[in-house]
């Protein structure tokens, strides 16, 4: 009841902000400025033990709930970029948590930056393509004495990511009712583990109120967009944070693990279908220090011991990608299979997932950052990417 007091203040600040700041100046850059208040219903993804019933309740947790409010303000069109990907609305939200064990896993609070960019759209009613990107804090993270079931968050601050469809169906002049559903992932990108992190599928309803409505100006239109082949190449590192765990380890040191270090080289033949997606073909090779090493421990300390040679370190990889580009951001998605691995290596875990962020700093160079996990469910290490794009031919229709 809290949160959605809270929820309804925050609305009436905004629009009452707004509205004043309209009355005071109604010569400006006139946009659609638009504020949204929704709840979202779905169920947690029971990948972890922790989910599946090892808790204090003894219980699975299945549900999984969040309450949004954030403001929007569409784009103008009077860049080539924002027509197109449909004149997109971006702005800001603030999410509240639900996960049903406030005793293990606390009461979070996500703040985000959002985007929404019509797929379709006719006489008011939209669909469109979406995601949130922010941090979450208000966790109730692992301890060893306090907490020692909850294996799933371990920082006080986690990266919080949905990715969304959403459907908007007028209702007034100002008002409009909002359908979404979505994939909604936290975790800490394993700077500390245990960090298994949460992953949940939902749907939500809510309402959206336009604080300022104008009408759509006459625009140019977009330049054909033609097809065309890059390359790409970039260089990466990492660090894997691994737990050893062994019986003759004290419980508060039983997920004190070792620091491997990681780096590579991925090449991407991709080919740019549309002015919003990407696919292609790659491959990469990786050293990892961490492959063949050994642990034990020893009055009280953990040791340690790489067997092997250089070779042994060494991933050879292949994988499809796909990109869902906007401007200059792109979320990527990769399978990759390592088709040389250690021969310790588990057969299943040589099929991996990649899921990241992709940013342009220029037509050529990039800077990306992937998630590494295999299983869909267990996130092993990030990927930090510089990378260089050549253009195998000639690209028209202008850039981004």
């Amino acid at each position: 009841m809290r949160q959605a007091l809270l929820v309804v203040h925050l609305l009436f600040l905004i629009s009452a902000i707004a509205t004043a700041q309209h009355d005071r100046n109604t010569a400006d850059n006139r946009r659609p400025w638009t504020v949204t208040a929704g709840h979202q219903v779905g169920m947690l993804l029971p990948v972890e033990p922790f989910l599946r019933g090892e808790n204090l309740s003894g219980a699975p947790l299945t549900r999984f709930g969040a309450t949004t409010a954030s403001f929007l303000v569409r784009t103008a069109g009077h860049r080539e970029w924002e027509r197109r990907h449909g004149r997109p609305e971006l702005g800001f939200g603030l999410t509240f948590l639900h996960y049903h064990n406030r005793r293990e896993l606390g009461r979070p609070v996500a703040l985000h930056r959002s985007f929404l960019a019509p797929l379709w759209e006719r006489d008011g009613i939209r669909l469109a393509y979406g995601a949130d990107i922010g941090l979450a804090a208000g966790w109730r993270r692992y301890d060893a004495d306090r907490n020692p079931f909850n294996k799933l968050i371990s920082t006080y601050l986690t990266a919080y990511f949905r990715l969304r469809v959403a459907g908007k169906v007028p209702l007034s002049d100002h008002f409009a009712l909002q359908l979404d559903a979505g994939l909604t992932h936290v975790s800490n990108g394993n700077v500390k583990r245990p960090n298994a992190g949460l992953n949940a599928v939902s749907a939500g309803i809510g309402l959206r109120y336009a604080i300022r409505e104008v009408p759509p100006a006459v625009l140019p239109p977009l330049p054909r967009f033609s097809p065309y082949t890059d390359l790409s190449i970039s260089f990466f590192g990492g660090v894997e944070k691994r737990l050893y765990q062994t019986e003759n380890l004290p419980p508060s040191e039983k997920y004190r693990g070792l620091t491997h270090g990681l780096g590579g080289i991925a090449v991407t033949v991709g080919r740019r279908l549309s002015y919003g997606s990407k696919i292609g073909l790659g491959g990469s090779l990786m050293y990892h220090d961490g492959n063949r090493v050994s642990a034990w421990t020893e009055d009280g300390q953990l040791h340690h011991h790489a067997a092997g040679s250089v070779g042994d370190r060494l991933r050879l990889g292949v994988f499809p990608s796909y990109e869902l580009i906007f401007h200059r951001w792109s979320v990527m998605v990769q399978a990759e299979y390592y088709v040389v691995a250690p021969g310790d290596m588990n057969p299943v875990d040589r099929f991996r997932q990649r899921l990241g962020l992709k940013y342009r700093l220029s037509d050529r160079v990039y800077l990306a950052t992937l998630v590494n996990a295999r299983q869909f469910s267990v996130a092993d290490f990030v990927e930090w990417h510089v990378g260089y794009t050549l253009t195998g031919s000639r690209r028209r229709g202008g850039s981004d």
